[in-house]
């Protein structure tokens, strides 16, 4: 890495697609704002919000991935998290890139 360069944190391979995100909750505090993802990981994802969040903020989300073969139905995973970082963008959204660190899938008991 040369000197000046960011350094990449990532810690597995993202993957760019949009995807449908629903934020539920922001600290405890319902939400309900729908969104779309820019890229996920196996351990994070990256998705736009209109109004800001503080880093750190504790998130909770569903995250649906495209139909199956089989069911052919979407599949839908809440996830709970925090917001690593959030950065204001040039067309008035914010970018945020959270961690997902606990999941379970919708339907389940």
């Amino acid at each position: 890495m040369s000197i000046g360069q960011p350094q990449d944190r990532r810690k597995a391979p993202r993957f760019s697609t949009r995807l449908p995100v629903f934020v539920n909750r922001c600290n405890g505090q319902t939400l309900d704002a729908s969104t779309y993802s820019r890229d996920v990981s196996s351990n994070g994802i990256y998705f736009y919000m209109d109004s800001a969040i503080d880093e750190g903020t504790i998130l909770e989300f569903t995250l649906s991935l495209p139909p199956d073969d089989v069911l052919r139905i979407p599949i839908r995973v809440n996830y709970s998290g925090k917001a690593i970082r959030v950065k204001a963008l040039s067309n008035g959204t914010y970018g945020v890139a959270a961690s997902m660190e606990s999941y379970g899938f919708v339907g389940e008991a």
